[in-house]
């Protein structure tokens, strides 16, 4: 157990809760969201590139087991090191499996489409009749981190002797932990912070039970030490998908660089006109370094020898940038601790993920599927919003029908918008017997 007060062990909205086994609150949380159905759907959602696309590229559920893997390695080490109970492994495992189960279908590309069209139909539906069954809703777009708290603490089920709903019920300290960014749409005047947020208006008495007077300053070392796990799986983990695809020129950026060095400066090019806050020298001397870690020296020929030397390659950067990092003034308030993370490798890491924006991301094949994926989500949301008879009976009638069809559109895999959108555009209307 850890130094946490038994006012941070309680659960959400419950004064009774009674511990019947040997596990602690906090791996009762970690395993609530584990055998949660919104954790299962993340198999068949985008992590980079599409979840049914051909290859060993990861999902979101295989990135998020990832980032827990890393989570709990780094607290445990952290936990030895500062010998005070802090940080706890089973709320920085949870944080990371519930980190992205508000992630919609078809990645960031879902999620941005999902805001534009609330905003959209906000607007144009709120006159007349439709007013009224909007009501007063504030414009609290789409967001995957606040869809995240919501479900955990709103929308998910969980087991027990009689059927219950309302969120899974998980301590003020895990909840505290998921939470990124502790204000809702538009409460934070700092530009850097003001498209992303946590929570919706709907849902602002549960993050002010969360935060218990705390500002959104004050972020405990569970949080820190999940929000880094997440960035070195996804600079490490893309880069080993994309090298493998042979997109990446790994080879030739951090193995053996050309003999005139003309793929990295190509990317230092790019990187120098469109991330204006990097210096390109330095951003050279940065990538110098990681190619001390890195062992393949040609294109990716799917042998035994590369994938081993591969799979080498990833370790020793994942070592790198985790055995690095150390943990500052942490005590058994838990809110005044601090993940010391090196100037240096914040941006070496910074500089992996690039190599996805220059070579994937901003790719003009990406680009072609995601401009139908967001064609898919801005017509679901419509119909699901013009007709909620098209809706799962449990959300017809709720008193926002735009969020309770951005609710469910959110929620499903991105095979099953591929059929749902085919079939209510007429395209394949499919069988009555079909799963919906």
């Amino acid at each position: 157990m850890t130094g946490y007060g038994k006012s941070e062990r309680e659960r959400t909205y419950t004064e009774n809760y009674v511990d019947l086994s040997k596990r602690s609150p906090f791996a009762q949380d970690r395993d609530r969201i584990l055998y949660c159905s919104e954790f299962r759907s993340l198999a068949g959602k985008t992590q980079v590139v599409s979840a049914d696309e051909l290859g060993r590229f990861h999902t979101r559920l295989t990135h998020t087991l990832k980032v827990a893997q890393l989570g709990r390695v780094l607290a445990a080490r952290l936990g030895k090191e500062l010998g005070n109970g802090l940080p706890d492994p089973d709320i920085v495992e949870a944080a990371c499996l519930a980190h992205d189960i508000g992630h919609p279908p078809f990645g960031h590309a879902g999620e941005h489409e999902l805001c534009m069209a609330m905003d959209r139909l906000r607007e144009k539906k709120c006159t007349g009749t439709q007013q009224q069954s909007t009501g007063t809703q504030q414009d609290d777009g789409f967001e995957g981190n606040a869809q995240t708290f919501r479900i955990v603490t709103r929308s998910a089920s969980r087991g027990g002797e009689e059927p219950q709903e309302g969120g899974l019920n998980l301590t003020r300290a895990t909840l505290r932990a998921i939470v990124k960014y502790p204000w809702c749409r538009g409460e934070h005047s700092d530009e850097k912070y003001s498209k992303k947020w946590s929570a919706y208006s709907d849902d602002k008495d549960y993050l002010e039970w969360v935060l218990k007077g705390n500002s959104d300053h004050d972020l405990p070392l569970e949080e820190q030490i999940m929000d880094w796990s997440d960035d070195v799986a996804y600079a490490c983990h893309d880069m080993e998908d994309f090298y493998r695809s042979r997109t990446i020129p790994l080879d030739r950026l951090l193995g053996t660089p050309d003999k005139d060095g003309r793929e990295l400066e190509r990317f230092l090019d790019w990187l120098k006109h469109n991330r204006r806050t990097y210096d390109p020298d330095s951003a050279k001397t940065a990538l110098l370094r990681l190619a001390k870690l890195v062992h393949v020296e040609s294109p990716y020929d799917g042998s035994p020898t590369m994938e081993a030397r591969l799979k080498f390659s990833t370790s020793q950067l994942i070592s790198h940038f985790m055995n690095s990092v150390k943990a500052k003034g942490a005590s058994l308030h838990g809110y005044d601790a601090e993940l010391k993370i090196p100037a240096s490798l914040h941006f070496e890491c910074d500089l992996l993920k690039e190599f996805a924006w220059f070579y994937v991301i901003e790719s003009r094949e990406l680009r072609t599927q995601q401009a139908g994926q967001r064609r898919i989500v801005r017509d679901l949301l419509e119909w699901h919003f013009e007709d909620q008879m098209l809706l799962p009976p449990f959300l017809r009638g709720k008193s926002d029908p735009l969020r309770a069809a951005c609710d469910y559109v959110a929620s499903i895999s991105e095979r099953h918008a591929h059929e749902l959108h085919r079939r209510l555009s007429g395209e394949s209307i499919g069988n009555i017997t079909d799963m919906l």
